[in-house]
């Protein structure tokens, strides 16, 4: 019975410190996979196709926006890291209508999954709706 505990206690020590060094496919976007004792990778998320016309709009120019929530042991989750979010926060202070040609990528941090923290990075070119 020992030597069974024993055999079992190293080969769930040889799981646990054994990693695979792979990338994962997320919305085309290869990325790596996220860490067991720690998480710090930035990866591609969603482009938005790129407006054929910009006629009936006044360029306002390049602007970016984050957002952010944060996790406590999977516990206690706060934040908003939605795209509205990071929108929101790329427009403030313009007097503009929507962002065009927009690039989402999210940064992910983790320490051993007791603090994980996710941010979503979006870029795109603020305009102003001719009327």
């Amino acid at each position: 019975m020992k030597k069974m505990l024993a055999v079992l206690s190293l080969i769930v020590i040889a799981a646990l410190f054994s990693g695979c060094a792979t990338s994962m496919t997320g919305q085309g976007f290869e990325f790596a996979g996220p860490g067991l004792i720690l998480t710090d990778l930035y990866k591609g998320g969603f482009i938005l196709p790129k407006a054929e016309s910009m006629q009936d709009v006044t360029v306002l120019g390049p602007v970016s926006g984050v957002s952010k929530s944060t996790s406590i042991l999977g516990w206690i989750s706060s934040g908003d890291s939605s795209i509205k979010a990071a929108k929101d926060d790329a427009l403030k202070g313009l007097d503009a209508d929507d962002i065009l040609n927009i690039e989402v990528d999210s940064k992910v941090k983790s320490i051993l999954g007791v603090i994980s923290e996710v941010e979503l990075h979006l870029r795109g070119i603020a305009v102003k709706y001719k009327k």
